[in-house]
């Protein structure tokens, strides 16, 4: 399969909610407030190596966009009055796209927005040095990351994997909140054979993609839990629907971290010296261990609600299409027989609809060589060419829910869309319409052209 990680839009997060910035040059007093503690956070042992007062962070507040710390800062970013550290753009600057690891002018740069966000100082520094995190995994540790395409794949129709899923989460769970001594150990034991019967079930591929995400996004939860003083178990009460894969591994990642510090003082310097998935050291650290076990009952219950979950989550897909297809307004359909190819996704926000369709419900760019089609805030429909419903190819996509008509340029053999969030533009085109639905035809292109 397409290793597709690189083109995956980082997951948003957006916080939201800071207080209006006060006049020019001013800096709002929940900024400095953060930066104090995060760089009071920086200052402990969190990571072999890593030294997050080093790496530049921005900051939106709701009205401006911060940059602290950076080497050689945008022009459009003008200095602060007694601040040689902090820069300032008014509004959002176009580089502040989510919660993320990003490159502003060259440099790698922690990002984060406290807009609408009521979390207290400590708790949006713990979220920055989550994003500084990933800045550090980016350069030391490049194979810490999950194969996004795996993730349309992974097989959410499997109860007796959800169950053991929900077993291992139940026994993770409980060795956190376990007091010192052989009881903790013995429930993490517990949580390493639920994981390993349920490996031996599920593909390869999929256990490989719970197993990156853990070390990518299960670690920089890990770091943002230490920093804000959580102690406690990162799984809801209800663990995750069967199709969070991706939040689930926050989670999981998150608290084999917290029980490794308990478990074996030495297991970052064991990871920093070789790349391995953290259930193989945990599954040391607990070797010789006899698994505890949960009341007969509890299991039966696990089962039992797993089996119904599953079953909702099936029939949940057909609904989901048809108020896809029913929603009101302008529809946009691009078809032909050159398929189109993902080049850009958001994968906290799409739903696998069935084997070939994909629900894109926030961002999904597409292209072929004739040109190239970007959907933003917009529900788009994808259907699969090939045997991997996004990335085996696109034969088809729908957008729905458009308030206007699509203003369409068909000159020259080429179409030219644009419409508030979607942009399209491909050579060797044509274009109908029917009701208020704009179909774009693509030519076929010259590999897809029978001789």
């Amino acid at each position: 399969m397409r290793d597709l990680r690189t083109i995956a839009l980082p997951l948003v997060l957006l916080l939201g909610g800071a207080p209006p910035a006060g006049a020019a040059g001013e800096v709002p007093p929940r900024v400095p407030a953060v930066i104090a503690e995060y760089d009071r956070e920086a200052g402990k042992p969190i990571w072999p190596g890593f030294e997050p007062a080093s790496i530049p962070l921005e900051i939106f507040d709701g009205g401006r966009t911060w940059l602290v710390r950076h080497p050689h800062p945008p022009g459009e970013f003008l200095p602060v009055p007694g601040s040689a550290d902090l820069r300032v753009f008014e509004g959002r600057h176009e580089s502040m796209r989510a919660n993320t690891a990003a490159k502003i002018d060259g440099v790698m740069t922690a990002t984060a927005s406290f807009d609408g966000s009521a979390k207290n100082p400590r708790a949006l520094a713990a979220l920055m040095l989550h994003e500084a995190f990933h800045v550090f995994q980016a350069k030391r540790h490049p194979k810490w990351e999950g194969n996004e395409a795996e993730l349309f794949v992974y097989p959410v129709e499997d109860a007796e994997a959800l169950a053991l899923r929900r077993i291992e989460s139940r026994s993770l769970t409980l060795a956190l909140t376990a007091g010192e001594g052989g009881l903790r150990s013995s429930w993490a034991s517990r949580a390493i054979a639920a994981r390993r019967a349920r490996f031996a079930r599920i593909p390869a591929g999929s256990a490989g993609y719970e197993r990156g995400t853990e070390l990518k996004e299960g670690l920089a939860r890990y770091v943002q839990a230490r920093a804000g003083g959580e102690t406690g178990s990162p799984f809801p009460d209800a663990e995750f629907p069967p199709d969070k894969v991706r939040d689930r591994a926050y989670a999981s990642g998150s608290a084999m971290a917290l029980l490794l510090d308990r478990l074996d003082p030495t297991w970052k310097e064991t990871l920093e010296k070789r790349d391995e998935p953290l259930d193989e050291i945990l599954g040391r650290a607990t070797a010789g261990t006899a698994p505890a076990a949960l009341p007969v009952g509890d299991e039966e219950e696990i089962h039992r609600r797993a089996a119904a979950d599953v079953a909702a989550w099936v029939a949940s897909r057909a609904t989901l299409r048809e108020r896809f297809l029913a929603t009101p307004g302008w529809k946009v359909v691009v078809e032909g027989p050159s398929p189109l190819f993902a080049q850009g996704f958001d994968p906290l926000n799409v739903e696998r609809l069935s084997s070939d369709t994909v629900l894109h419900t926030r961002f999904v760019k597409l292209g072929n060589t004739d040109g190239s089609m970007e959907v933003l805030d917009h529900q788009s429909l994808t259907e699969g060419a090939g045997k991997h419903p996004l990335f085996g190819g696109v034969r088809r996509v729908t957008v729905a829910g458009l308030s206007q008509e699509p203003a369409v340029d068909s000159s020259d053999g080429s179409v030219r869309m644009t419409v508030p969030g979607v942009t399209l533009a491909f050579r060797n085109a044509s274009v109908s319409r029917a009701g208020s639905t704009v179909t774009i035809l693509l030519a076929p292109s010259p590999s897809t052209t029978p001789r």
